[in-house]
């Protein structure tokens, strides 16, 4: 690890003439570019040519996604968590050996590369005046995002995680396309991402102290203990997602750092004594139905406004759990059909 005397927050930098993680100034001997969407990732699931959507509604070629950022960062630090990812994700069991904090830095590279190229480009490709997509008074506000984000390259000791970390096992294309076996989401105005890379499904709650995962640890075990179909996984999603905009009080964060080591500490409080809102169905379809358009399903598809009922993949009408194979075809249902 990098020993230099750590100054929170002085090194980020938000333009092409630093590195995105260490601040340095780059130069034409130790510029690289960092691919916020590995390009491991993109060959093993044919993305190279394949278009993710942005805050602007328009879309980017996934071998374009790329920051700056200075070869000793790309190539020691961030190298290092590649390759331990890479090679862990030829299965779900060997995924899940890995240890939590790596997950999280890898994940946060993810989450923080993407923010970052919003932020580069232009809002409105017709409007040339109304700036970039995120400003960089908004960027500033995910300091504390950037600042989990050093722990890739100064010891970092956390006195808690500060996130939620799910991990599931999913059901392969049955068309051997592994174009379907990845995707993306994320929630930047709450800081939460989703990924699915294979039989690795992974959902992710950053600055938040694993409350989410407090929470929701009953409910979600079970399906720990299970292969879900992919429609599955996206109520799974839908469901972190919702229970974090639900939350409160998030924590706060205390830095304390010294030569080369950094101590974040964390402190919750609710003055009202409530940590969450009130559940509300309605609410939840919005965003069960946004994890749902990859599928073509609808707010109206799965919502019940007499009712106030949602419909749901995960659990049938006697409120068991549904085990579907990798056509979505309920396991129970296909032993009758022989």
């Amino acid at each position: 690890m990098n020993q230099e005397h750590h100054i929170p927050f002085s090194n980020m930098k938000c333009d092409y003439k630093h590195c995105f993680l260490c601040g340095a100034p780059l130069t034409e001997e130790n510029s690289s570019d960092e691919h916020v969407i590995p390009s491991w990732l993109q060959k093993k699931h044919d993305l190279w040519n394949q278009q993710l959507r942005l805050m602007n509604h328009t879309y980017i070629s996934y071998r374009y996604l790329k920051i700056p950022c200075c070869k000793p960062c790309n190539n020691t630090f961030l190298s290092e968590i590649e390759n331990e990812i890479k090679n862990a994700s030829v299965s779900f069991e060997e995924f899940n050996k890995l240890d939590r904090i790596t997950i999280f830095k890898w994940l946060l590279k993810i989450y923080y590369g993407l923010l970052f190229k919003d932020m580069s480009l232009i809002a409105d490709r017709k409007n040339l005046n109304r700036g970039t997509i995120v400003s960089k008074e908004l960027l500033k506000k995910y300091k504390m995002i950037h600042e989990f984000l050093q722990s890739t390259r100064i010891t970092m000791h956390f006195h808690k995680e500060p996130f939620s970390l799910f991990i599931f096992k999913l059901h392969l294309s049955p068309y051997n396309d592994s174009r379907f076996d990845f995707h993306y989401t994320d929630d930047q105005q709450r800081t939460q991402l989703a990924i699915q890379i294979g039989e690795i499904g992974i959902i992710l709650c950053i600055g938040e102290d694993g409350i989410i995962s407090e929470l929701m640890s009953e409910e979600i075990i079970p399906f720990q203990q299970h292969t879900l179909h992919p429609i599955q996984f996206s109520e799974l999603i839908a469901k972190v997602f919702y229970n974090r905009a639900r939350l409160i009080t998030p924590p706060s964060y205390l830095l304390v750092n010294g030569k080369g080591t950094s101590e974040i500490i964390s402190h919750l409080n609710s003055f009202r004594g409530e940590y969450f809102t009130e559940f509300k169905l309605k609410e939840f379809a919005m965003f069960f139905s946004h994890q749902l358009q990859k599928f073509r399903i609808s707010f109206d598809d799965i919502y019940f406004k007499e009712s106030d009922l949602v419909s749901s993949y995960l659990y049938n009408q006697e409120n068991e759990l549904y085990l579907l194979d990798k056509f979505g075809i309920t396991l129970k249902d296909k032993i009758n059909q022989h």
